[in-house]
């Protein structure tokens, strides 16, 4: 009976180590340089994700650090999904952020949503593009894009070197579906030994 439970929790552990792998970030961009008057290190974005902007300096300086997420909004009759050409209004925008600092270590981060969907019944404003009122209509919204930046002053003219750096934070995969059943199978085999142990119990 010990030799069952074991193996079964054996089989548990290995499947939860099989469902969260270590993941590791992935860098997109880095540059180095060094002795820069005045520079303006950035970089654009265009998937969804969570983004950190990172900049080092030998010394302190002045920055200013600047994120511009394009964004954009339409109405379509559902269901989804539908082609951009059929929306029946739309319009784009824009999620600024601004912000001075000084030292000799920044980071920032930067985050893309994957489109949003919510549904409304339409009323009669869309009846001029001949939807009637009580349609069923879904609105999305979407991040299209972003871009950040340090404005970069060193505020004395004593050499520094630097290091700008753009990552993208991973997140942990949904298991596999022969990661489940070995899971399955394990928690299936530790139930099944504690019922064994239960009638031996009572057989005693």
């Amino acid at each position: 009976m010990k030799r069952v439970v074991t193996a079964a929790l054996g089989a548990v552990a290995l499947s939860l180590s099989l469902s969260a792998p270590a993941m590791a970030d992935v860098v997109l961009f880095q540059t180095t340089g060094s002795d820069q008057d005045f520079f303006y290190p950035y970089f654009s974005i265009y998937e969804a994700g969570t983004y950190d902007f990172e900049l080092s300096v030998t010394r302190d300086i002045d920055v200013a650090w600047h994120s511009n997420i394009s964004t954009h909004y339409d109405v379509f009759v559902a269901p989804p999904p539908k082609p951009h050409a059929e929306n029946l209004e739309g319009s784009n925008g824009s999620s600024l952020f601004y912000e001075n600092n000084s030292g000799s270590y920044f980071k920032y981060t930067m985050v893309l949503i994957e489109p949003q969907i919510s549904y409304f019944v339409a009323d009669n404003r869309y009846e001029y593009r001949g939807v009637a009122a009580g349609t069923l209509l879904y609105s999305e919204f979407r991040h299209e894009g972003g871009t950040g930046r340090f404005d970069v002053y060193p505020n004395s003219a004593d050499p520094f070197e630097f290091t700008f750096t753009v990552t993208k934070r991973e997140t942990a995969p949904v298991p596999e579906p022969a990661t489940w059943a070995l899971m399955i199978l394990g928690f299936g085999a530790v139930g099944g030994a504690m019922r064994a142990r239960r009638r031996e119990a009572w057989a005693a």
